[in-house]
């Protein structure tokens, strides 16, 4: 398979982490209808170990989840090695205007309030994936 994307967006590997399985649903049946490939994870550890052993080339990260919050995992994200260089977009409820400099802080590159207009997300998505170092040439 070729690391090239072209138009349409390039079917990248997409972990999608919440702990409300009706949003991952949701993510999953819009996301996979534009070609992406969707695991799932309903909390901070699950996606933590996901990303370790098969990683992404994005993450879609809610914040408040129970044990670990989003801030944290794209924290541990971060400091690893192997998943450093994931992009992680946050996907919250949380006010945008309280949020935003906290999550380029912890190293995400993008924040999408809930409820979303898909195309936002669509949109965060594909640049996401097109500024990705793990689907460059």
């Amino acid at each position: 398979m070729s690391n090239q994307c072209q138009q349409p967006p390039c079917a990248g590997k997409i972990l999608a982490v919440d702990d409300t399985v009706v949003n991952l649903q949701f993510l999953s049946i819009l996301l996979e209808r534009e070609g992406y490939n969707i695991q799932c994870a309903t909390n901070g550890e699950t996606a933590l170990r996901s990303a370790q052993t098969v990683p992404p080339d994005l993450i879609l990260l809610d914040i408040t989840m129970p044990e670990m919050d989003g801030y944290e995992v794209c924290r541990r994200l971060k400091a690893n090695s192997t998943t450093a260089e994931i992009p992680v977009i946050f996907v919250s409820a949380i006010d945008a205007s309280l949020t935003r400099d906290q999550v380029f802080a912890v190293g995400g590159m993008d924040y999408v309030a809930k409820p979303y207009r898909i195309q936002d997300l669509l949109s965060s998505v594909q640049k996401a994936l097109e500024k990705s170092p793990l689907l460059s040439v």
